[in-house]
């Protein structure tokens, strides 16, 4: 049983409607972190905006710097999904075992 409410197709707003397709687009589905964002477009677009970027050429960090800053914001709100999905990402990033571990903790 999901936490976060599942808005239907036939029950999103306009707003939700295009965040629902703005990110499927961006992202080939939408992945349940996202799911949140349903229920206030504007954040999610806004949200989106930022990890498009940064996962885009133009942005001004590595892998292994946009991994780091992930966990260490999850680990401030204790998001435990995001710590352990990104995890895995900032091993293959280059992050050193000991800092990844770290923020695990």
């Amino acid at each position: 049983m999901s936490r976060i409410k599942d808005v239907a197709p036939q029950a999103r707003t306009e707003a939700q409607a295009r965040l629902y397709d703005k990110v499927t687009a961006a992202r080939g589905m939408f992945f349940s972190p996202y799911k949140v964002w349903i229920h206030s477009p504007p954040i999610g677009v806004g949200m989106e905006a930022i990890g498009t970027h940064l996962n885009s050429a133009a942005s001004s960090l590595s892998a292994g710097e946009m991994e780091l800053a992930t966990l260490v914001t999850a680990r401030f709100w204790n998001a435990a999904y995001v710590i352990k999905n990104h995890a895995q990402h900032a091993a293959k990033a280059g992050l050193d075992a000991a800092t990844i571990e770290a923020l695990k903790q």
